[in-house]
């Protein structure tokens, strides 16, 4: 049995028709898409269309995600995105039909298939997130982690735009790349054939030329900006980030315990249900890890602690459904009365405090939650809802512009260098004014210096 497995279209037409003329050439009975169909190309309705009558195995993609959200998020992105960004999940908003909107939206996020006795999951980035890009560079020990998430032996993905095949943790990892938008300055569109035979899997990649010139043509006929071009001759332009954001990884790899693994997805459940915004929780989440085992010298916290960071980090926003009230003590009430949390009373109230103290408010003994922990407990939920607290702050944008930090002790000062993927005023401004718990509780003044 022959499967083609396709991902990565962004509204190229010309790329996909030639794609599966040549899988089913190859006898391919089957065609597995991993989103991202809509795009930056000027065909997302025509390949929507030719998806369906393909009858192909398809899910959404992240692109396919923010398209849907456009018509809510159009004043917010056209200060936050980059013009040309937010000209291409316009221009795909807009130039799509209610049918094929319908259709998008009833696309999952991932499918799980069992083929010729073979488990597999078709999913966008990774097991951990949609977002999560998976490359020939990505971490053995990082996919091994991932193949733990997933009872399967086959991970089918796309996202990257990088095509690889590789085998880790008894799993094996297919990426066909992209084919609307290759990268590495190869224009032709890639895809890949698996042949299922018994006991094996052979995976070949395939480079398909297509009309291009047709492509470039209705990008001109459409008034596309000349440098869209550049994403189908070249790859990737500077202004587009899609597949370079750093995204978190799933919470659950960042725990240390099995314990603390197995209860984080009832944790992320719960978030889900409430106002949850999961790329800013795990970017805060990812900084206050950060920043946690960069001061570990001058915490002294162990993995306990370490987890009630994770949690409050992830938290920490869940009640913004209520902004009249203050969404940090709406939060701590979620959080305090959510029955569904794996924790015991004691514990419950730890995290509820971390996730609470992330805005003005600072910890103070005529709060009843803060006053019923004991001294030395007082002491470390200061301190990790400082650490939270200031992460919040790096990420004041919600744009996920820091990638990295370093914190070097000196003296009676901490300072923590950012390293920024883009200009980071806001989360520079948010930052300094955010660093007041975390100076309070260690005592030490925080100095912040940010690099491009």
């Amino acid at each position: 049995m022959i499967v083609a497995l396709i991902s990565d279209v962004h509204g190229n037409l010309p790329a996909l028709e030639a794609v599966v003329k040549d899988a089913r050439r190859h006898e391919a009975v089957s065609l597995w898409n991993a989103g991202d169909h809509t795009g930056y190309g000027p065909f997302s309705e025509e390949v929507l269309n030719l998806i369906q009558q393909e009858n192909m195995t398809a899910i959404a993609g992240n692109y396919d995600s923010k398209v849907l959200a456009f018509e809510k998020k159009r004043d917010k992105w056209r200060h936050k995105k980059a013009p040309l960004k937010f000209t291409a999940f316009e221009w795909a908003w807009e130039h799509l039909s209610a049918d094929a909107r319908d259709y998008l939206r009833t696309l999952p996020e991932d499918i799980h298939l069992d083929i010729d006795g073979f488990r597999v999951l078709l999913t966008h980035g990774s097991p951990a997130s949609k977002k999560e890009p998976l490359g020939p560079q990505t971490p053995l020990s990082h996919l091994k982690e991932l193949a733990d998430l997933v009872d399967c032996d086959i991970i089918a993905c796309g996202h990257s735009h990088e095509p690889f095949s590789r085998l880790a943790g008894g799993v094996l990892f297919v990426n066909p790349g992209s084919v609307g938008r290759s990268f590495g300055n190869d224009p032709r569109a890639s895809y890949a054939l698996l042949h299922f035979q018994p006991g094996e899997i052979i995976v070949q990649l395939r480079f398909i030329h297509y009309d291009i010139d047709r492509l470039l043509q209705a990008l001109k006929d459409n008034n596309l900006h000349p440098e869209f071009t550049d994403l189908y001759l070249v790859g990737n332009a500077p202004w587009d980030d899609e597949t370079q954001t750093t995204v978190y990884d799933h919470p659950s790899l960042l725990c240390h315990r099995k314990k603390d693994k197995s209860r984080m997805q009832t944790i992320l459940d719960v978030a889900q249900a409430y106002a949850y915004e999961p790329e800013h929780a795990g970017q805060v989440c990812r900084l206050a890890l950060r920043l946690f085992d960069e001061l570990q010298s001058l915490l002294q916290m162990g993995e306990q602690e370490r987890f009630f960071l994770i949690c409050g980090a992830i938290l920490h926003d869940i009640g913004t459904e209520k902004p009249e009230k203050g969404h940090h003590e709406h939060t701590q009430e979620i959080i305090l009365g959510q029955k569904k949390f794996p924790f015991q009373n004691n514990e419950r109230n730890i995290i509820g405090c971390i996730a609470r103290y992330h805005r003005r408010q600072r910890p103070d003994l005529d709060h009843p939650e803060f006053a019923r922990l004991d001294a030395l407990t007082q002491q470390n939920v200061s301190t990790l809802a400082g650490i939270v607290k200031l992460a919040d702050g790096l990420d004041a944008s919600h744009e996920n512009r820091i990638k990295n930090l370093t914190c070097k002790i000196k003296g009676r000062k901490i300072i923590i260098k950012c390293q920024s993927a883009a200009p980071a005023h806001e989360e520079q401004t948010a930052a300094d004014r955010k660093s007041d718990l975390l100076t309070k509780s260690l005592q030490r003044d925080v100095k912040l210096i940010f690099n491009l």
